[in-house]
């Protein structure tokens, strides 16, 4: 298969992907608690990059194939800036750890969701389930 490098190709890697930072004033100053604290953490360590609301592209000539999690950390590669994170520019380093209020979030309301379903069963069991953690 021939890729975008052979037949040197000039893709673009846009630096941005038009959505907004955060979802809300809420969740702006976490995201950037988050990454600010991952570097304080990793300060002494030069192999960790840390960084967050960056596009990681993960397929090279496939502009489409990216993500931008809040926060993320890569392990073995060095501290600096960057405009994107391209894995296959990076020896290969995919990042270790992504973190995601969003993620966070879905995963939150996914556990409310069954909860709620969990207590309309028990009711049409003829089941109280506010009794029932008494």
């Amino acid at each position: 298969m021939t890729s975008a490098a052979d037949l040197n190709l000039d893709v673009d890697y846009p630096e941005s992907d038009g959505k907004p930072m955060a979802e809300s004033d809420y969740q702006r100053p976490y995201i950037a608690y988050g990454t600010e604290i991952l570097n304080i953490f990793f300060a002494n360590q030069p192999q960790v990059y840390v960084s967050g609301n960056l596009l990681i592209y993960y397929e090279e000539g496939n502009p489409k194939a990216c993500v931008a999690p809040d926060v993320f950390v890569v392990l073995n590669r060095p501290k600096g800036k960057r405009k994107s994170y391209r894995v296959w520019q990076e020896n290969n380093q995919s990042p270790a750890k992504l973190l995601s209020h969003a993620e966070a979030e879905a995963a939150r309301q996914a556990v409310q969701d069954r909860a709620e379903r969990l207590a309309a069963r028990l009711r049409e069991l003829g089941v109280d389930p506010d009794e029932a953690l008494e």
